[in-house]
Parts: C-alpha cells; structure tokens; sequence
C-alpha cells in the first residue's frame, strides 16, 4: 500500500500521520513502513528511533534509491503471488 497526505500549513498532515502510523505498527508488527520527508522529518524523528519496521528518508538522492528498492520488492512479490 502507499500513502499520499497533502494539504496547506497547520492543516494537520502530521499529527495525522503520527498518529495513523503509531496505530499501524502498535496494531500490525510486523509491517514495515518507509517514510519521506524533505523537510527534515522532524515530526517523525520519534518513529526513526524506534528502529524497527520504519525508515525515514530525508534527502532527495536516498529517496530515489529506497523507492526502487521497494518497487523491487514489490515486483518480486507479485512474482511470486502470480506463480501461486
């Protein structure tokens, strides 16, 4: 699944977002969730430290790298779920 949030300034990206997320990984464990942010992540360096199951990518030229990464995964996946 992917997410895209957007809205104006103190419209409530965040704090939904912090919320939805903490629900996600106190609810399903065993999900991993990558998170970009360019401002600087300040809102989620709190999920960073968790250090399981959320990576939170920051600069433009890791993002490119850890999107294809997970497309791969995705793409692996699929395989596999097709050949079943």
């Amino acid at each position: 699944m992917h997410l895209g949030v957007c809205g104006v300034t103190g419209f409530g990206k965040s704090v939904f977002l912090r919320g939805l997320i903490t629900q996600w990984l106190v609810t399903a464990p065993e999900i991993c969730i990558v998170g970009i942010d360019f401002k600087g992540g300040a809102e989620f360096a709190f999920l960073d430290k968790l250090g399981r199951n959320f990576l939170l990518v920051t600069e433009h030229e890791r993002a490119a790298a850890v999107l294809a990464q997970v497309f791969a995964e995705y793409q692996r996946r699929a395989a596999m779920l097709a050949k079943s």
